[in-house]
């Protein structure tokens, strides 16, 4: 089988033409942070207000969910940001599942990160299968239904809950000479319109995306569409283990909500806010 997956054609220069803006434009904006950060509360606090919904959000968990630090507390709408697992072996999807089925959500909301391929499509799966571990090659189909019964996969598409519009992103390509310079979002992610929140497993260009060596790693295609198309209230990330917290432009509030630190257990707690249901609701 052919994988859908191709390398990277586009680069910084390529799409500054086709977006026609330059990249100060865009990254300039992150540049001064405006405190204090809008929504954010103790993920441990009574949640009390009537008028808001809570959100606890984590990312990165890799096999360590059972292991954030603190736990997991209850809330309204528990948010992940992708990498359920670090290989994406059949006992840690089971181990995901059996830990998030017990979690005490109204709604549970995911989207795929890198690490987790074996609930991506089959020609990802084929295309890094063997890089993972996994040899001969499984099927996408098992694991997937297992996960789909536990939590609700964002694939590119926008749910509303309590009036707040959601939407959760699968970015276009992985691989680690893509996650920067990959191509721009197609048609499928092009008619939602301006969201609420919006959740990704990469961050937007400039925005909480260091990677170890202090380099800038995150998706100019998405810095792009958050400031120019969504324009989300909140956005909650990961795939940046070394740049976990928030940070609020004036307009957004970026939550780079990383559990670890690296491919070992979490170290970084959870991140909640509180985000008020529209009125007329």
């Amino acid at each position: 089988m052919k994988s859908q997956y191709s390398p990277p054609t586009y680069d910084w220069e390529q799409l500054m033409k086709m977006n026609r803006l330059k990249a100060g434009e865009l990254i300039g904006k992150t540049e001064k942070e405006i405190t204090p950060a809008p929504f954010i509360v103790n993920p441990f606090s009574p949640h009390i207000n009537s008028s808001s919904i809570r959100f606890v959000c984590t990312s990165d968990t890799h096999k360590g969910l059972n292991t954030v630090p603190r736990g997991i507390p209850s809330g309204d709408v528990f948010i992940h940001a992708g990498d359920i697992s670090q290989q994406s072996f059949v006992q840690e999807i089971d181990l995901f599942c059996d830990i998030v089925t017990h979690l005490n959500f109204t709604a549970k909301f995911l989207v795929k990160g890198n690490h987790d391929i074996a609930i991506h499509d089959q020609g990802y799966l084929e295309l890094v299968g063997k890089q993972f571990g996994h040899n001969p090659i499984p099927s996408v189909n098992e694991e997937l239904r297992k996960v789909k019964e536990c939590i609700t996969i964002l694939d590119n598409e926008v749910v509303t809950f309590s009036g707040i519009r959601i939407l959760g992103i699968t970015d276009p390509d992985y691989r680690l000479d893509a996650v920067t310079y990959g191509p721009p979002f197609d048609s499928s992610t092009s008619n939602f319109g301006q969201v609420d929140i919006l959740v990704s497993h990469v961050p937007p260009m400039g925005i909480l995306d260091l990677d170890h060596r202090g380099v800038h790693a995150g998706q100019l295609a998405l810095l792009y569409k958050v400031r120019t198309e969504w324009k989300p209230k909140v956005h909650i990330f990961g795939h940046m283990h070394s740049n976990y917290g928030t940070f609020f432009d004036g307009q957004t509030l970026f939550i780079n909500a990383s559990a670890s630190m690296g491919l070992d257990n979490p170290k970084n707690p959870v991140i909640a806010f509180d985000y008020p249901i529209p009125s007329g609701i």
